[in-house]
């Protein structure tokens, strides 16, 4: 193992243990369960419509909040904020995302979810949005600091109740109810592509 393949792996695990995580292996959030903990926030579109707000935290070598909470004049805002900048995620949510309305707002009998969490060498935020039976769309951003941001888009995942990021990088979305699901890895640490 190379220095280099040293430090970025020692960098993953000081982010997770710096934030705190005290969820056990195997970490459920509404739509995302996370292989080795994680932190996660959800809101449902009731909640958001009446104005209350969703935040975790996470500390270690580039400290952040995630903040979901309705945008003004209307539509939601998931708030990254690092330091005195922050991006809304809203605005990059990729097209196809179910749960949306014309104008950004989450539609009635959604749940909005933010989870944080490393899995497969990769620190990911996944941004889900489904109506807890059969619609579920997950989006994926991989840490990647930049000069314009601190997450960059790596695609949409299509399911139906959740997914599983798993310790071994594939991501499972289950579908049906015979036990069956579909594959996805993320490749180049910047896109997702489904297994065959």
């Amino acid at each position: 193992m190379t220095m280099t393949c040293k430090l970025l792996r020692a960098a993953c695990l000081f982010l997770l243990l710096c934030a705190g995580v005290a969820r056990a292996a195997g970490s459920e959030g509404i739509f995302v369960t996370l292989p080795q903990g994680g932190k996660s926030a959800a809101l449902t579109a009731e909640e958001i419509a009446s104005g209350k707000e969703a935040e975790f935290s996470v500390e270690g070598p580039q400290p952040m909040s995630v903040t979901l909470r309705r945008n003004s004049p209307n539509g939601v805002s998931i708030l990254v904020l690092a330091g005195d900048l922050g991006w809304n995620l809203a605005y990059e949510l990729p097209q196809g995302m179910h749960g949306f309305g014309e104008y950004g707002e989450l539609e009635a009998q959604f749940t909005l979810e933010a989870a944080l969490g490393s899995f497969g060498g990769r620190t990911v935020l996944f941004i889900a949005s489904g109506d807890r039976t059969a619609l579920l769309s997950v989006a994926l951003f991989v840490y990647a600091p930049g000069k314009d941001r601190l997450f960059a888009p790596a695609g949409l995942i299509q399911g139906q109740r959740r997914i599983e990021a798993r310790a071994d990088g594939e991501i499972h979305a289950p579908y049906g109810s015979q036990g069956l699901f579909e594959r996805y890895r993320l490749e180049d640490s910047v896109s997702v592509r489904k297994i065959e």
